[in-house]
């Protein structure tokens, strides 16, 4: 694959990244607006409702980071790549 050809395949990669990191924010303001009073955790689990929501935002937030983070990255080797070419 020559760099004119990688080129156009990062970016809409970035694009992806861009979309799921979006999405990742709107799921996690969801959990952030459940009612805590109206979630159950099973019979089993030594965990509230409450420090199960907590988690999972937690959860989603790193994962909403870490995805910013690679997709930073990521632009930066769009970058680089954008000025090179090969016949």
């Amino acid at each position: 694959m020559r760099p004119q050809e990688l080129y156009a395949e990062i970016g809409a990669l970035h694009e992806e990244i861009g979309k799921r990191v979006e999405r990742l924010a709107f799921l996690r303001l969801d959990v952030d607006l459940w009612d805590p009073d109206g979630l159950r955790v099973d019979s089993g689990s030594p965990w509230s409702a409450e420090e199960t929501r907590t988690s999972l935002e937690a959860d989603l937030r790193r994962t909403e980071e870490a995805l910013s983070t690679a997709r930073a990255g990521l632009e930066s080797a769009w970058s680089a790549l954008g000025r090179l070419s090969a016949d």
